[in-house]
């Protein structure tokens, strides 16, 4: 990351880095291997469900971690502004579980790993110092999130939206026909058709969002 960030073409862009996005239809060789270890009980578990078992918790402490160390050893540097966003988000606890339980840890272990390759000063590696730089947001895909989202603009340390409208289309269909979460494929015939026909009430709902 740390090249991205200093590469001559995004210098004064924005680097948008998003987390694991986990759906089995995106993930397929992942999910096989986390159904074989039991890791995950079956196909079903995704989304940021994920991030509430070991093995995604790890994953995104990582990236974070990761994203942490680049964007320090960047400082200064004529560079990208580093942005990263959380996907399939439908409630401030799932931002608050983020702020309260990765992000601390994320943040202690990228302190550690700088402390750990001889910096000459320790002190300077506050908080405030590992993290400016980097803004925090979060996907709009999911109908849950359309609902909540006077409540996450509310949230000062979300700076950052995205609009999903792959995503929202697929999981508001769903629930608009009333369909078991994850009964929709994307590749289902009957959904390109239906995706085509530019419905008013989905329309409207972008309209509500902007």
């Amino acid at each position: 990351m740390t090249g991205l960030l200093t590469h001559p073409a995004l210098r004064g862009e924005v680097l948008r880095v998003r987390t694991e996005d986990f759906r089995e239809d995106k993930n397929q060789d992942l999910y096989e291997c986390l159904l074989g270890e039991g890791v995950i009980k079956d196909k079903k578990t995704g989304g940021f469900e994920m991030y509430y078992t070991g093995f995604g918790r790890l994953n995104l402490l990582l990236r974070l971690t990761a994203a942490i160390l680049a964007n320090v050893r960047t400082h200064g540097a004529d560079r990208a502004n580093l942005e990263i966003i959380f996907p399939l988000i439908k409630d401030p606890a799932e931002i608050r579980y983020i702020k309260e339980r990765i992000l601390p840890v994320a943040v202690a272990a990228a302190r550690q790993r700088l402390l750990g390759s001889g910096a000459p000063d320790a002190s300077q590696f506050t908080d405030e110092y590992l993290l400016r730089g980097i803004s925090f947001g979060m996907m709009l895909e999911t109908p849950e999130a359309v609902r909540n989202l006077e409540r996450f603009l509310a949230d000062d340390w979300l700076t950052v939206f995205n609009g999903g409208l792959n995503d929202f289309q697929l999981l508001d269909t769903e629930v608009t026909l009333r369909l078991p979460t994850g009964g929709l494929e994307r590749d289902d015939p009957w959904y390109a058709i239906f995706i085509q026909q530019k419905d008013p009430g989905f329309i409207n709902k972008i309209y509500g969002i902007v």
